[in-house]
């Protein structure tokens, strides 16, 4: 269900919609933890200017990097 409000999300966004795209991208975050959904979601909170909560997402996934091995 999280990939399919992320995909609406962006759908509104193109729509000129912003206020619809961080609804729905707000229900893909309720609905999912998975690193696309919120990667997506802070994707949709910085084109429709919720710059707060899209640098709140890129913190924590930033938190999250794992080196590669080598």
């Amino acid at each position: 269900a999280a990939t399919k409000f992320a995909g609406l999300a962006y759908t509104e966004l193109m729509r000129g919609r912003p206020r619809q795209a961080r609804a729905a991208a707000d229900q893909a975050l309720a609905n999912s933890t998975a690193v696309q959904v919120r990667f997506l979601v802070g994707r949709i909170y910085a084109q429709t200017g919720a710059v707060a909560q899209a640098r709140a997402i890129a913190a924590r996934l930033a938190a999250e990097l794992q080196a590669e091995p080598q």
